[in-house]
């Protein structure tokens, strides 16, 4: 298992203010005997799954995940391949509950362990229909795509270390709302071929941890039929170009969600 998981995931007191630092974590391979019964008593919004899960051995949980995963995108030829490679470069995957403070909620969380200590992927229990009623009652009107709303049928909020990453559903629209409002407070201009965008069509869906740069879901781009996304740096307050002779990575504009879930899972600690 990668040590940053161990140093992420440690116990300390309240007065220590170090990032990840937690006041309970159960490993519930290692460091639990509990049954479902107990464990969701402690963890409600535990997975009935990722209990089951955390009991197989560990080439099984990996290659369980990887079939899950498999089976919740829509389909697309390169899908499989490129998950098999990205869960081939996993030595552990394993279940956490964790609890921040001692009055606080125990939240469970999988931890995706990268091979040759290079770091970890930490996701949250997927979103459930509510949730998903949720986002569609506060953007109105906004089509999502199906693989962006496939992936948050597998996990509402996933990121890599101490990485903000993929936001929570329930996160969304105050992260919208104060996304655009600091656009308009700039007086940002977005041009593409000299045609203004509308900085109330662009929806983020991923932040980068303390740096106010987000993935934004374009709605004035539909590169396949469905938006596509585009990164923004609050930095230097623009827009990554849609058309370049630069690799979608390099600009980092993507013509699907999973083209860019894809880039993601490949960078290295």
């Amino acid at each position: 298992m990668d040590h940053h998981i161990k140093e992420y995931f440690k116990e300390s007191s309240a007065k220590e203010a170090s990032v990840g630092a937690y006041h309970q974590v159960i490993h519930l391979r290692q460091d639990s005997n509990m049954s479902w019964q107990e464990a969701v008593k402690l963890s409600p919004s535990l997975p009935r799954g990722w209990f089951e899960l955390s009991k197989l051995k560990t080439e099984d949980r990996i290659e369980f995940c990887r079939d899950f995963w498999i089976s919740r995108f829509p389909f697309h030829p390169d899908l499989a391949p490129l998950l098999t490679k990205f869960f081939s470069t996993l030595d552990d995957l394993c279940v956490f509950l964790t609890q921040k403070t001692f009055d606080s909620p125990v939240k469970p969380k999988l931890i995706y362990s990268i091979k040759g200590d290079t770091g970890f992927f930490q996701g949250d229990p997927p979103a459930d229909d509510y949730l998903l009623s949720l986002l569609q009652s506060e953007f109105p009107g906004v089509l999502f795509p199906q693989d962006y709303l496939a992936f948050l049928s597998i996990h509402n909020g996933f990121g890599k270390l101490d990485d903000t990453g993929i936001l929570q559903v329930q996160d969304l629209k105050n992260t919208y709302l104060a996304f655009t409002e600091r656009l308009e407070e700039q007086d940002t201009i977005f041009l593409e071929e000299g045609v203004p965008l509308n900085p109330k069509h662009l929806y983020p869906f991923y932040e980068s941890f303390g740096t106010r740069c987000y993935q934004c879901f374009l709605e004035d781009w539909y590169p396949e039929q469905e938006m596509g996304n585009a990164y923004y740096s609050d930095m230097t307050k623009s827009l990554s170009p849609l058309k370049s002779n630069f690799a979608a990575a390099e600009i980092q504009a993507f013509p699907t969600f999973g083209d860019w879930l894809f880039f993601y899972l490949e960078r290295t600690a």
